[in-house]
C-alpha cells in the first residue's frame, strides 16, 4: 500500500489522461451506436478469440501448419480451418513468452525488473480480458 500512496499523483494523472483520451473515441462511437444500434453480446462473442485460438496459426503456416491441421478437427471440429480468429502465436513464441513470465515472476521484487514485470502482467491481463472459453469471458 505504501507504493500506492507514494505513486498516487502519477496514478491520478494517468487516470485523467485515460479519460481525456476516451473523449474523441466516444464522440465518434456514441452517435454511430445510436444510429445503427449496439451489437448484442452474443454477436461480439462470435469474433472474440477462444482459448484455442491462442495457438491457431492457420493451416498455411509453413512450420506449424501441419500441427494446426492435425489438432483443429480434434479440438474444434465445428469451426472452419481459417476465420477471422486465426491470429494465434507460434508454439515457440508462446514458449519464450512463458519463459519470460517465469523469469519475471521470480524477479518481481527487483526494481530494475519493474517495467518488464508490468508489461508482462499487462499482456496476460489483456489476453485474459479478450479470450472466451465456451460461453464465458472476462
Amino acid at each position: 500500500m505504501h507504493i500506492l500512496r507514494r505513486e498516487a499523483p502519477a496514478i491520478g494523472l494517468i487516470a485523467v489522461g485515460f479519460v481525456v483520451a476516451l473523449i474523441p473515441f466516444l464522440r465518434v462511437y456514441l452517435p454511430v451506436a445510436r444510429a445503427n444500434g449496439m451489437h448484442r453480446f452474443s454477436e461480439v462473442m462470435l469474433y472474440s478469440p477462444s482459448v484455442l485460438d491462442i495457438v491457431n496459426v492457420g493451416t498455411g503456416n509453413w512450420i506449424y501448419g501441419g500441427l494446426d491441421r492435425s489438432y483443429n478437427p480434434w479440438l474444434r471440429p465445428a469451426l472452419p480451418l481459417f476465420s477471422k480468429r486465426t491470429v494465434g502465436f507460434t508454439p515457440l513464441l508462446l514458449l519464450l513468452f512463458a519463459a519470460g513470465l517465469v523469469l519475471a515472476w521470480f524477479r518481481w521484487r527487483d526494481p530494475q525488473s519493474a517495467p518488464i514485470v508490468t508489461g508482462a502482467g499487462a499482456a496476460v491481463l489483456g489476453w485474459f480480458l479478450v479470450l472466451h472459453f465456451r460461453a464465458f469471458t472476462a
